[in-house]
This record gives C-alpha cells, structure tokens and sequence, in this order.
C-alpha cells in the first residue's frame, strides 16, 4: 500500500473514532431522557388509574346498598318501614310531625275515627279471652282500615300507655291471610310486618299483635299467649 494510501486510512480510522466517541454520550443521554419520560407518564397515569378503581368501587358499593334496600322492602314492604319505630319518642315525636291527634271520647277511651273509639287493656288475656272480654263491653277486638288509622293506634297506645307493649289487634289466619274479625277485608301482605313475618312458626300462630319488638309492626303469635289487647266501641 502507497504511502499516502496508509496516512489517508488512518486519518479516516481516527475520525471513525471520534465520531463513535463524539455520539456514545449522546445516545445515553437519550435513553436516559427516554425513561425519564416514560417515569413522568407513569407519574401522571397514577392518579387516574386511582381515581378509576375509587369510581368502580363507589359503584359497586351503591348497587349493594340498592340491592339490600330492595330486598328489605320485598320481605318488609314500604307500608312497615313508615310504621316502623324503635323508641317512644319516635313514637310521639312521629305523632307531632304527622299531627295526629289523640282526643279522649269517655273514660279511658279514644277516639280512633268519627264512628269508633277505643280503649287499651293493658291486662294480659289469651285471644278468646280478649274478644270475650271486648264484647262483655259491647265492643270488640280493635280491627284497622289503613294507614291512618294504623298510625293513629300507635299514638294513642303510646299516650294511653307510655311503654312499648304487644296488644292483639282483631285479625285471625285464614289459609295464608289474616282476615279482620268484622269481616272488613285482610291485612295486606305489605301491611306493616315485622320482618319476615308472618311466619307461622311452629305451626299455630293464628292470631296478631301488634308492637312486636318495635313500635307499630305486626307479628302473627299463638292465639293462647297472655297479650294486652284494644277494645273498638261505637263512639
């Protein structure tokens, strides 16, 4: 090889070098800047990312809640769920909310609507012995038309009465219903119900009262149980 030929390939062997040299940093530096943006999407994905799964789970949490709602009124009914109270004072407070009055009609009777009143046996009596007893007076076991009348009994066994006692009120079974005494119709199956009542357990609660753990819900309870009971008599 000439001479000239040997300075000409060394000089283009030395700026191969400096040219991979020269670039060798550069190509780092991008990497770097690479994952570095890379972090920063990363960075900013987070919150979203969160903030997603926090929506999914708020979701989630409400169709539960949606869902057990539904099937409390299923077994309950929203007739129960007005007339459900856990306390006397919600009890009398309920009464001055809805202003439902509570007005005397002869001694120790109230009045529940423009033809009867009534009166609270606080006694305890089988539900023979009750309708014997009601009809001794000329009356008979108290028997309701709808949800005023339900709730104005509340407000008058909690005044007559202030503590939370189960009365019989006027309904036998008949089959899988409850008939009123007087032959007025049934307690509808979203009548105010304790929970999962009735239930007929053991195969003879054939009778109601009323009041069954919590103030103004019916139970259906063996026909022989000792109950306090109300009396209806023509006003």
């Amino acid at each position: 090889m000439p001479a000239s030929a040997a300075r000409l390939d060394k000089q283009e062997q030395a700026r191969c070098q400096f040219y991979l040299a020269a670039r060798r940093p550069s190509s780092l530096l991008k990497g770097v800047r690479v994952q570095a943006g890379r972090r920063r999407r990363s960075l900013t994905e987070e919150p979203r990312i969160i903030s997603h799964l926090w929506s999914n789970l708020a979701a989630m949490l409400s169709f539960a809640a949606n869902l057990f709602l539904a099937g409390a009124l299923l077994f309950t009914g929203s007739f129960a769920q007005i007339l459900r109270y856990e306390t006397l004072e919600e009890v009398l407070e309920m009464c001055r909310v809805q202003d439902v009055p509570v007005e005397p009609c002869g001694q120790d009777l109230y009045r529940l609507n423009d033809d009867t009143c009534v009166r609270v046996s606080p006694y305890g009596l089988t539900f023979p012995h009750a309708e014997a007893f009601c009809d001794k007076e000329g009356g008979q076991v108290v028997t309701l038309a709808n949800l005023n009348e339900f709730r104005k009994l509340l407000c008058i066994v909690a005044t007559a009465i202030p503590r939370r006692l189960h009365y019989w009120v006027g309904a036998i079974r008949d089959g899988d219903d409850f008939v009123w005494v007087d032959g007025s119709g049934i307690i509808p199956p979203d009548g105010p119900w304790r929970h999962n009542q009735p239930d007929n357990f053991g195969g003879y609660e054939n009778c109601v009262w009323m009041n069954s753990f919590d103030w103004g819900q019916l139970n259906d309870g063996p026909c022989d149980d000792r109950t306090p009971v109300v009396c209806q008599y023509p006003a």
